[in-house]
Protein backbone atom coordinates (compact mmCIF):
# COMPACT_ATOMS: atom_id res chain seq x y z
CA UNK A 1 0.00 0.00 0.00
CA UNK A 2 1.40 3.42 -1.01
CA UNK A 3 2.55 5.83 1.74
CA UNK A 4 0.53 9.06 1.56
CA UNK A 5 0.59 12.34 3.48
CA UNK A 6 -2.37 14.10 5.04
CA UNK A 7 -4.27 15.58 2.10
CA UNK A 8 -7.60 17.06 1.02
CA UNK A 9 -9.26 20.31 -0.21
CA UNK A 10 -8.32 23.70 1.27
CA UNK A 11 -11.67 24.16 3.05
CA UNK A 12 -10.85 21.04 5.11
CA UNK A 13 -7.29 22.18 5.91
CA UNK A 14 -6.85 22.86 9.68
CA UNK A 15 -3.24 23.73 10.74
CA UNK A 16 -4.16 23.09 14.40
CA UNK A 17 -4.63 19.40 13.67
CA UNK A 18 -1.15 18.95 12.16
CA UNK A 19 1.72 17.50 14.15
CA UNK A 20 5.30 18.81 14.27
CA UNK A 21 7.30 17.92 11.05
CA UNK A 22 4.11 16.68 9.34
CA UNK A 23 3.47 17.65 5.70
CA UNK A 24 -0.04 18.34 4.41
CA UNK A 25 -1.04 18.40 0.74
CA UNK A 26 -3.88 20.71 -0.42
CA UNK A 27 -5.34 19.10 -3.53
CA UNK A 28 -7.67 21.94 -4.58
CA UNK A 29 -9.08 25.37 -3.69
CA UNK A 30 -5.98 27.04 -2.16
CA UNK A 31 -6.44 30.82 -2.86
CA UNK A 32 -2.70 31.44 -2.50
CA UNK A 33 -1.77 29.26 -5.50
CA UNK A 34 -2.71 29.92 -9.11
CA UNK A 35 -3.83 26.28 -9.64
CA UNK A 36 -5.32 25.87 -6.11
CA UNK A 37 -2.73 23.21 -5.15
CA UNK A 38 -0.14 23.63 -2.34
CA UNK A 39 2.09 21.86 0.19
CA UNK A 40 2.34 22.95 3.86
CA UNK A 41 5.07 22.04 6.40
CA UNK A 42 4.12 21.97 10.11
CA UNK A 43 6.64 23.23 12.70
CA UNK A 44 4.17 22.89 15.57
CA UNK A 45 0.37 22.56 15.70
CA UNK A 46 -1.05 25.70 14.10
CA UNK A 47 2.42 26.93 12.93
CA UNK A 48 2.75 26.03 9.24
CA UNK A 49 4.53 27.41 6.18
CA UNK A 50 3.47 26.98 2.55
CA UNK A 51 6.24 25.48 0.40
CA UNK A 52 6.78 27.12 -3.02
CA UNK A 53 7.14 24.86 -6.05
CA UNK A 54 9.10 25.78 -9.17
CA UNK A 55 5.82 26.71 -10.92
CA UNK A 56 4.73 28.91 -7.95
CA UNK A 57 8.04 30.80 -8.06
CA UNK A 58 7.68 31.43 -11.82
CA UNK A 59 4.24 33.01 -11.21
CA UNK A 60 5.54 35.17 -8.32
CA UNK A 61 8.61 36.34 -10.25
CA UNK A 62 6.46 37.13 -13.32
CA UNK A 63 4.17 39.34 -11.19
CA UNK A 64 7.00 41.11 -9.30
CA UNK A 65 9.39 41.39 -12.27
CA UNK A 66 6.69 42.66 -14.67
CA UNK A 67 5.80 45.62 -12.38
CA UNK A 68 9.48 46.49 -11.82
CA UNK A 69 10.29 46.41 -15.53
CA UNK A 70 7.18 48.46 -16.44
CA UNK A 71 8.06 51.15 -13.86
CA UNK A 72 11.70 51.28 -14.99
CA UNK A 73 10.80 51.56 -18.69
CA UNK A 74 8.17 54.25 -17.94
CA UNK A 75 10.80 56.34 -16.13
CA UNK A 76 13.40 56.02 -18.91
CA UNK A 77 10.90 56.64 -21.75
CA UNK A 78 9.57 59.72 -19.93
CA UNK A 79 13.06 61.24 -20.07
CA UNK A 80 13.30 60.46 -23.80
CA UNK A 81 9.87 62.05 -24.48
CA UNK A 82 10.97 65.24 -22.69
CA UNK A 83 14.01 65.38 -24.97
CA UNK A 84 11.69 64.89 -27.99
CA UNK A 85 9.54 67.86 -26.92
CA UNK A 86 12.62 70.08 -26.55
CA UNK A 87 13.91 69.00 -29.97
CA UNK A 88 10.50 69.68 -31.58
CA UNK A 89 10.52 73.25 -30.24
CA UNK A 90 14.07 73.76 -31.57
CA UNK A 91 12.95 72.46 -35.00
CA UNK A 92 9.97 74.87 -35.02
CA UNK A 93 12.29 77.80 -34.21
CA UNK A 94 14.62 76.73 -37.02
CA UNK A 95 11.66 76.60 -39.44
CA UNK A 96 10.65 80.15 -38.47
CA UNK A 97 14.17 81.39 -39.17
CA UNK A 98 14.21 79.51 -42.49
CA UNK A 99 10.89 81.12 -43.52
CA UNK A 100 12.39 84.54 -42.80
CA UNK A 101 15.47 83.64 -44.83
CA UNK A 102 13.32 82.51 -47.79
CA UNK A 103 11.44 85.81 -47.65
CA UNK A 104 14.75 87.70 -47.72
CA UNK A 105 15.89 85.53 -50.65
CA UNK A 106 12.71 86.36 -52.61
CA UNK A 107 13.28 90.08 -51.99
CA UNK A 108 16.90 89.74 -53.16
CA UNK A 109 15.76 87.82 -56.25
CA UNK A 110 13.33 90.62 -57.14
CA UNK A 111 16.11 93.19 -56.73
CA UNK A 112 18.40 91.08 -58.89
CA UNK A 113 15.72 90.90 -61.60
CA UNK A 114 15.40 94.71 -61.60
CA UNK A 115 19.20 95.02 -61.78
CA UNK A 116 19.28 92.58 -64.70
CA UNK A 117 16.74 94.66 -66.63
CA UNK A 118 18.81 97.77 -65.99
CA UNK A 119 21.97 95.93 -67.12
CA UNK A 120 20.25 94.74 -70.31
CA UNK A 121 19.30 98.32 -71.14
CA UNK A 122 22.87 99.40 -70.43
CA UNK A 123 24.18 96.62 -72.69
CA UNK A 124 21.89 97.75 -75.52
CA UNK A 125 23.13 101.31 -75.07
CA UNK A 126 26.75 100.11 -75.04
CA UNK A 127 26.23 98.04 -78.17
CA UNK A 128 24.70 101.04 -79.93
CA UNK A 129 27.62 103.19 -78.83
CA UNK A 130 30.06 100.59 -80.11
CA UNK A 131 28.26 100.50 -83.41
CA UNK A 132 28.54 104.28 -83.63
CA UNK A 133 32.27 104.02 -82.93
CA UNK A 134 33.02 101.58 -85.77
CA UNK A 135 34.02 104.45 -88.04
CA UNK A 136 36.45 105.76 -85.40
CA UNK A 137 38.29 102.55 -84.32
CA UNK A 138 39.16 99.25 -86.00
CA UNK A 139 37.28 95.95 -85.60
CA UNK A 140 39.77 94.55 -83.04
CA UNK A 141 39.16 97.43 -80.64
CA UNK A 142 35.38 97.05 -81.09
CA UNK A 143 35.57 93.35 -80.09
CA UNK A 144 37.65 94.18 -77.02
CA UNK A 145 35.16 96.86 -75.92
CA UNK A 146 32.18 94.49 -76.34
CA UNK A 147 33.97 91.77 -74.31
CA UNK A 148 34.79 94.19 -71.50
CA UNK A 149 31.17 95.41 -71.38
CA UNK A 150 29.82 91.83 -71.19
CA UNK A 151 32.27 90.93 -68.40
CA UNK A 152 31.24 93.97 -66.36
CA UNK A 153 27.57 92.98 -66.74
CA UNK A 154 28.25 89.37 -65.63
CA UNK A 155 30.17 90.16 -62.41
CA UNK A 156 27.17 89.20 -60.20
CA UNK A 157 26.16 86.13 -62.26
CA UNK A 158 26.82 82.75 -60.46
CA UNK A 159 25.81 79.26 -61.59
CA UNK A 160 22.70 78.09 -59.73
CA UNK A 161 21.44 81.57 -58.82
CA UNK A 162 17.64 81.87 -58.88
CA UNK A 163 16.73 85.03 -60.76
CA UNK A 164 13.21 86.36 -61.17
CA UNK A 165 11.59 83.36 -59.36
CA UNK A 166 9.84 82.76 -56.02
CA UNK A 167 9.86 79.54 -53.97
CA UNK A 168 6.44 78.55 -55.37
CA UNK A 169 7.92 78.63 -58.89
CA UNK A 170 10.47 75.89 -58.05
CA UNK A 171 9.79 72.18 -58.84
CA UNK A 172 8.77 69.76 -56.07
CA UNK A 173 11.29 67.28 -54.57
CA UNK A 174 8.98 64.65 -53.02
CA UNK A 175 11.68 62.04 -52.31
CA UNK A 176 14.86 63.92 -51.35
CA UNK A 177 18.07 61.87 -51.40
CA UNK A 178 20.63 61.88 -48.58
CA UNK A 179 22.84 64.13 -50.74
CA UNK A 180 20.09 66.73 -51.38
CA UNK A 181 20.10 70.07 -49.52
CA UNK A 182 17.63 72.14 -47.48
CA UNK A 183 17.93 75.92 -47.26
CA UNK A 184 18.12 77.39 -43.76
CA UNK A 185 19.57 80.44 -42.10
CA UNK A 186 21.60 81.59 -39.12
CA UNK A 187 20.20 85.03 -38.48
CA UNK A 188 20.11 86.66 -41.93
CA UNK A 189 22.88 84.44 -43.37
CA UNK A 190 21.60 81.82 -45.84
CA UNK A 191 23.05 78.31 -45.40
CA UNK A 192 22.44 74.79 -46.71
CA UNK A 193 22.10 71.44 -44.89
CA UNK A 194 22.23 67.93 -46.39
CA UNK A 195 19.33 65.56 -45.76
CA UNK A 196 21.77 63.03 -44.21
CA UNK A 197 23.06 65.73 -41.82
CA UNK A 198 19.49 66.66 -40.83
CA UNK A 199 18.62 63.00 -40.09
CA UNK A 200 21.74 62.58 -37.91
CA UNK A 201 20.92 65.81 -36.01
CA UNK A 202 17.29 64.78 -35.41
CA UNK A 203 18.28 61.32 -34.09
CA UNK A 204 20.53 62.96 -31.51
CA UNK A 205 18.11 65.76 -30.56
CA UNK A 206 15.10 63.40 -30.27
CA UNK A 207 17.07 61.02 -28.05
CA UNK A 208 16.73 58.10 -30.47
CA UNK A 209 20.44 57.20 -30.30
CA UNK A 210 20.45 57.31 -26.48
CA UNK A 211 17.22 55.27 -26.29
CA UNK A 212 18.61 52.55 -28.61
CA UNK A 213 21.74 52.32 -26.45
CA UNK A 214 19.75 52.03 -23.21
CA UNK A 215 17.37 49.37 -24.54
CA UNK A 216 20.27 47.10 -25.61
CA UNK A 217 20.54 44.12 -23.20
CA UNK A 218 17.83 45.70 -20.99
CA UNK A 219 16.87 42.39 -19.35
CA UNK A 220 19.35 39.55 -18.78
CA UNK A 221 20.00 36.41 -16.68
CA UNK A 222 23.02 34.87 -14.94
CA UNK A 223 23.57 31.23 -13.86
CA UNK A 224 25.06 30.15 -10.53
CA UNK A 225 26.11 26.71 -9.21
CA UNK A 226 26.91 26.00 -5.55
CA UNK A 227 27.40 22.83 -3.53
CA UNK A 228 25.24 22.46 -0.38
CA UNK A 229 25.18 20.04 2.55
CA UNK A 230 21.97 19.51 4.51
CA UNK A 231 21.77 19.29 8.28
CA UNK A 232 18.70 17.70 9.87
CA UNK A 233 17.04 17.68 6.46
CA UNK A 234 17.41 21.42 5.67
CA UNK A 235 20.00 23.90 4.38
CA UNK A 236 20.30 27.56 3.35
CA UNK A 237 22.06 28.58 0.11
CA UNK A 238 23.59 32.09 0.17
CA UNK A 239 24.70 33.50 -3.21
CA UNK A 240 26.31 36.87 -3.98
CA UNK A 241 24.40 37.56 -7.22
CA UNK A 242 25.81 41.02 -8.03
CA UNK A 243 25.97 41.91 -11.76
CA UNK A 244 27.58 45.23 -12.68
CA UNK A 245 25.08 47.71 -14.18
CA UNK A 246 21.99 45.59 -13.38
CA UNK A 247 19.36 45.29 -10.63
CA UNK A 248 18.58 41.81 -9.23
CA UNK A 249 14.84 41.00 -9.54
CA UNK A 250 14.68 37.35 -8.43
CA UNK A 251 15.20 33.84 -9.81
CA UNK A 252 13.61 32.10 -12.80
CA UNK A 253 15.02 28.59 -12.20
CA UNK A 254 16.28 26.52 -9.27
CA UNK A 255 17.24 22.84 -9.53
CA UNK A 256 19.40 20.31 -7.73
CA UNK A 257 21.66 17.39 -8.62
CA UNK A 258 19.46 15.26 -6.32
CA UNK A 259 15.78 14.70 -7.14
CA UNK A 260 14.94 14.53 -3.41
CA UNK A 261 15.94 18.15 -2.78
CA UNK A 262 13.55 21.08 -3.24
CA UNK A 263 13.52 24.77 -2.39
CA UNK A 264 10.90 26.01 0.06
CA UNK A 265 11.40 29.70 -0.70
CA UNK A 266 13.97 32.45 -1.19
CA UNK A 267 14.69 36.04 -0.13
CA UNK A 268 16.54 38.99 -1.70
CA UNK A 269 18.66 41.58 0.11
CA UNK A 270 20.40 43.91 -2.32
CA UNK A 271 22.61 41.65 -4.43
CA UNK A 272 22.43 38.76 -1.94
CA UNK A 273 20.20 35.77 -2.75
CA UNK A 274 19.20 33.31 0.02
CA UNK A 275 17.36 30.03 -0.72
CA UNK A 276 15.88 27.54 1.78
CA UNK A 277 16.33 23.89 0.79
CA UNK A 278 14.72 20.67 2.19
CA UNK A 279 15.15 16.95 1.53
CA UNK A 280 11.61 15.63 0.98
CA UNK A 281 12.76 12.02 1.43
CA UNK A 282 14.11 12.66 4.93
CA UNK A 283 12.85 16.11 5.98
CA UNK A 284 14.29 15.96 9.53
CA UNK A 285 17.34 13.68 9.30
CA UNK A 286 18.98 14.13 5.87
CA UNK A 287 22.64 15.19 5.66
CA UNK A 288 22.93 14.82 1.88
CA UNK A 289 25.28 16.93 -0.27
CA UNK A 290 24.51 18.03 -3.84
CA UNK A 291 24.95 20.90 -6.31
CA UNK A 292 22.33 23.65 -6.43
CA UNK A 293 21.76 25.39 -9.82
CA UNK A 294 20.14 28.85 -9.86
CA UNK A 295 19.29 31.23 -12.73
CA UNK A 296 18.86 34.86 -11.57
CA UNK A 297 16.87 37.57 -13.44
CA UNK A 298 18.15 41.17 -13.84
CA UNK A 299 17.04 44.49 -15.34
CA UNK A 300 19.49 47.19 -16.48
CA UNK A 301 20.06 49.95 -13.91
Amino acid sequence: MAITMRHGPYNKFDPQKLRTAEIAVVTEGDPHASDGKAIYQCFSPGDVKRMATYEDMLDQIDEAGGDAIDNHIEQKVGTALKACEDATKAAQDAKTNADKAVSSANTAASSASTAANTANKAAEAASKAAEDCKNLIDEKHVAEIEKAVQQSLMVDAVDGTVTGKTVTDLPENTTPADTDYFLNATGNAMKKTKVSQLITWLKEKLGINALNTKMNDYVTIKNFAQKITLKSGIATVNINAALDGYILLGIVRCSFASSYLTTTGYTLSGNNLSLNVRDVSAPTTSSASANCYVTALYVKN
